[in-house]
């Protein structure tokens, strides 16, 4: 085939994604806190069992169904002086200390691959990727927002942004619960114009692929997570009855890698037929977006935080800094609205102003004492060509 045909010219990236705080991706599920084995007192490694090895103990009578639902094990506990397989070990983890005291019922487990081992996946990254571009091009054109603004209003009889600003126990589940149509306004956006090109072999990200991350090769940690709430000028807990919610997460400071492909012979063919929605030309794009994502959500945050009384829960690394090589994102589980919709560039004008309308509630992590600890989700991406 001669090379005239060939068209597509492919570029590939090494991506290098460094957690800034505790990040948590899930697969939905949870795991009884009898997984979980917990180090002896001094030591920081701990582990989570197989299965089959926690269902036999239960089976065999050696632990009772109350402990077995709600009690995390412990390497010191007869039951296990006798010893454990190391095949019954499925992979270690760590603890913190409002874990290792507070720890029952369940646990958020991190995504894993079939050995047991955790990874970042293609398709969250690629979301994130998504949610940044749609944020950063109705930054950027005012027109496109304003009409999507009208659309959406058009499909909710009050309008989705009064309800969103306006939210309450009442209405919370109608705003979240999933609306095709919705959905498709936001998708078209990355789509052209014309009605009979609107389906998703012409969406632009087509041309984007993200691969699964490498397996990240520290041990994660079970951390403590509780809900906060504004109350004037303080935050405190959204129920004093509800117990904090356990999940593993990866540790500040981890480096986790993977790769962006770009065929750039394609994102020149479908924005082509896409002059007026979202463009992408190369990596410095993609790189932009997120960087005028992150300079929107990093003052919502830092200054709710600081209106609540708790900066020393905020940390400059959370920060974008100008004509920098990165950009700083937000993933995962308790990113929350900021991280993960379009609602803060859609509710307002001034889409950097924090305001009294919008949500007032935060996941973050806790102390041993119950204390807000750190963020979710905050990371800073690296994006560099690989040379062929």
């Amino acid at each position: 085939m001669s090379e005239n045909k060939l068209p597509w010219k492919i570029k590939k990236y090494k991506a290098r994604f460094v957690a800034l705080s505790p990040i948590h991706i899930g697969t939905g599920e949870v795991l009884p806190a009898c997984r979980y084995v917990l180090p002896p007192e001094g030591q920081d490694q701990g582990w989570c069992l197989k299965e089959s090895f926690s269902a036999g103990l239960l089976a065999e009578g050696r632990i009772s169904i109350k402990d077995y639902m709600e009690k995390p094990l412990s390497l010191d506990m007869p039951i296990l002086k006798r010893g454990v397989d190391d095949g019954n070990f499925l992979y270690p983890i760590s603890f913190t200390k409002a874990a290792r005291e507070k720890l029952k019922k369940e646990v958020k487990p991190f995504v894993r691959d079939g050995f047991g081992r955790a990874y970042l996946p293609g398709s969250s990254i690629k979301g994130m990727l998504r949610t940044a571009l749609a944020f950063s091009f109705l930054m950027n054109e005012e027109q496109a927002r304003k009409n999507l603004l009208k659309q959406l209003d058009q499909l909710e009889p009050k309008g989705l942004i009064e309800k969103m600003n306006n939210v309450s126990p009442k209405n919370i589940k109608e705003i979240r619960k999933k609306n095709a149509a919705r959905v498709s306004l936001v998708e078209n956006l990355f789509r052209p114009l014309e009605k009979e090109k609107t389906d998703p072999k012409y969406d632009i990200l087509r041309a984007v692929k993200v691969s699964d991350s490498e397996p990240i090769d520290t041990p994660l940690v079970v951390a403590a997570v509780n809900i906060f709430t504004s109350k004037g000028s303080r935050i405190e807990p959204l129920s004093s009855d509800t117990p904090p919610t356990f999940c593993e997460v990866v540790d500040p400071g981890t480096e986790i890698c993977f790769e962006i492909t770009l065929d750039e012979g394609l994102l020149v063919k479908l924005g082509e037929s896409n002059p007026s929605k979202i463009r992408i030309k190369n990596h410095y794009d993609l790189l932009s977006a997120l960087q005028d994502h992150a300079r929107v959500m990093v003052n919502i945050e830092k200054s709710f935080l600081e209106k609540n009384g708790v900066n020393d829960v905020w940390d400059k690394e959370y920060e974008q800094g100008e004509d920098a090589d990165y950009a700083i994102v937000r993933l995962g589980w308790g990113s929350g609205w900021t991280g993960s919709s379009l609602f803060p560039i859609l509710s307002c004008d001034d889409p950097e102003k924090e305001t009294p309308k919008r949500p007032l509630s935060r996941k973050i992590v806790i102390s041993s004492k119950g204390e807000p600890r750190a963020m979710l989700g905050w990371g800073k991406l690296y994006i560099e060509e690989i040379p062929e």
